[in-house]
């Protein structure tokens, strides 16, 4: 059966009979929600043939529609904001105080991702997961990087970026038709755990996402979305289809700066004149980019080094990214000339969202600035220095 206009997946029905007619689970994963009505009413219903699970299902959606339409919000980001906030469970999405236990009795999906295969490794993830409405925690394999959000945003973000080649750059690939499911899986990640938005989708594709098809890739991207409900969110805020469309607004220097909140030591302090000093580089660094001088790095590569997200979370980040100042290790003198720009090399804690900026000891002079940004053009490119 092509999914109608209100589609409910059946957990545990066995058959629904129907006068002489038989719908074998097997065959058919989603029925129309008033057929279901209709079918159970019927005296002729078998017994057990419709699981309970189902209404509880329906009334949830019918609940979630309801408050969405009586809080009067039209907006797409705050709609999206009150459906995460209702219905994702498990452990809070992203850790506000790292310094607290939160594994404990913290529920995750836990998912062990391979780096050098990140599509093919979580496609195989995905597979295991029974309730995709459970915060996922990310593990890449071999990473020393704990999950408190941003290895989950960077393996979003990745996803995003591969999906995009392999599945769409060429058009829908049948051959591939069976992948598509994941799509689907992929984008309701995304929308509901604060990854980059899936804008990956051509228009053509968003347009047609919520209707009858034929076409077995975006039937099996249909299938991936119910399992977060989000075609008949869709068709109830068709608004809400604009957040899989690309955003209009540029990231610029100055919104790069503005969420790296710099930390700096206390007025009067020795400490302060070189963290301003070397700030005062990384701002004219940053800068250079945004003007497209550093031809082999983006804005985007900065922030994705800082917090996993190569953009801003559409609701935003829960840790507030910053900017961290340490002193540099002194080399021996005679390797002071060779390894001197090497001793500034930034490092980041995607976990905390936090850069890390060595700032010289009070007697050291800084690099040149060819240099320095050459350092930070090697950092910002690689993956090492943005997962510790």
């Amino acid at each position: 059966m092509i999914i109608p206009t209100e589609v409910i997946e059946i957990p545990s029905a066995s058959f629904v009979s129907k006068s002489s007619q038989l719908i074998d689970q097997e065959d058919v994963n989603e029925v129309d929600i008033q057929e279901i009505k209709e079918l159970t009413s019927a005296s002729f219903v078998a017994k057990g043939s419709v699981d309970k699970n189902i209404y509880i299902e329906i009334d949830f959606e019918n609940q979630k529609i309801k408050e969405i339409k009586e809080n009067n919000l039209q907006d797409p980001i705050e709609i999206l904001r009150f459906l995460q906030k209702t219905m994702i469970k498990g452990r809070v999405q992203d850790i506000e105080n790292i310094d607290e236990n939160m594994d404990k009795d913290s529920e995750t999906n836990f998912i062990c991702i391979d780096r050098q295969n990140i599509l093919m490794s979580t496609f195989a993830e995905l597979k295991s997961v029974e309730n995709f409405l459970i915060t996922f925690e990310v593990d890449f394999m071999g990473e020393r990087a704990k999950d408190y959000g941003g290895p989950r945003r960077e393996w979003i973000r990745e996803c995003n970026r591969m999906i995009k080649e392999r599945l769409f750059d060429s058009g829908l690939r049948e051959l591939f038709a069976e992948e598509y499911y994941f799509v689907g899986l992929l984008i309701g990640i995304a929308l509901f755990q604060g990854g980059q938005l899936p804008t990956y989708l051509p228009d053509s594709i968003i347009i047609k996402i919520t209707e009858n098809t034929a076409d077995i890739c975006i039937s099996n991207i249909q299938k991936g979305l119910n399992k977060f409900n989000l075609i008949r969110f869709f068709k109830e805020f068709p608004q809400l289809l604009e957040l899989l469309r690309p955003s209009k607004v540029q990231f610029t220097a100055k919104m790069l700066l503005k969420l790296l909140k710099p930390k700096f030591s206390s007025e009067g302090s020795t400490a302060l004149v070189k963290e301003k000093e070397i700030y005062s580089m990384f701002v004219k660094y940053v800068r250079e980019v945004a003007s497209g001088r550093r031809e082999c790095v983006s804005l985007a590569n900065i922030l994705s080094f800082v917090t996993g997200a190569s953009e801003e979370p559409l609701l935003g980040f829960a840790l507030q990214p910053s900017v961290e100042f340490i002193p540099t290790i002194e080399a021996d003198e005679k390797d002071q000339k060779t390894h001197e720009a090497f001793m500034y090399i930034p490092t980041a804690h995607t976990c905390s969202n936090c850069l890390v900026l060595p700032r010289g000891s009070l007697l050291c002079k800084l690099p040149a600035n060819n240099d320095l940004f050459d350092v930070y053009d090697m950092a910002f490119t690689n993956n090492f220095f943005g997962t510790i």
